[in-house]
C-alpha cells in the first residue's frame, strides 16, 4: 500500500500504475526453482490457461488500486473540511487497507 501511494505522487505515478497492471504476464514469472516454475506452469496451462489467468490477477490488482486510491482520497479530503473528518474516520485511512491486498501491489509493482 505504501509502495502504490508513493507512485501515485510522482509526476508518472498513475501512468506507471496502469503500465504495470498492463504488462501482468504470468508466464514470464520466474521460480527459484526452475523445476518449481515448469511444475505451476504446466497446471496452468492444463487447467485455466495464461490468458485468464492474467485477466483475473489483472481485476484483482485493479479493485486493490482502487481500494487504495479511494481511501487516500477520502483521507485527503477529511483534512479539508469537518464533515469530511468524521466520515473519513468512519471508512478508514489509506494505511487500513486489505493485508492480501497490500502484498499483491507490492508483488506487482516489484516492492517500490
Amino acid at each position: 500500500a505504501e509502495s502504490l501511494r508513493k507512485k501515485i505522487r510522482h509526476e508518472r505515478g498513475i501512468a506507471d500504475v496502469v503500465e504495470a497492471l498492463s504488462n501482468i504476464d504470468a508466464e514470464k514469472a520466474k521460480a527459484t526453482f526452475p523445476a518449481d516454475e515448469e511444475a505451476v506452469k504446466t497446471l496452468i496451462r492444463d487447467t485455466v490457461g495464461f490468458e485468464i489467468l492474467n485477466t483475473v490477477v489483472r481485476r484483482n490488482m485493479q479493485d486493490c488500486v482502487n481500494l487504495q486510491f479511494g481511501k487516500l482520497i477520502t483521507h485527503r479530503l477529511s483534512q479539508r473540511t469537518s464533515f469530511g473528518s468524521s466520515l473519513g474516520s468512519s471508512l478508514g485511512t489509506p494505511s487500513s487497507v486489505d493485508a492480501s491486498c497490500i502484498g499483491s501491489l507490492s508483488f506487482s509493482m516489484g516492492g517500490k
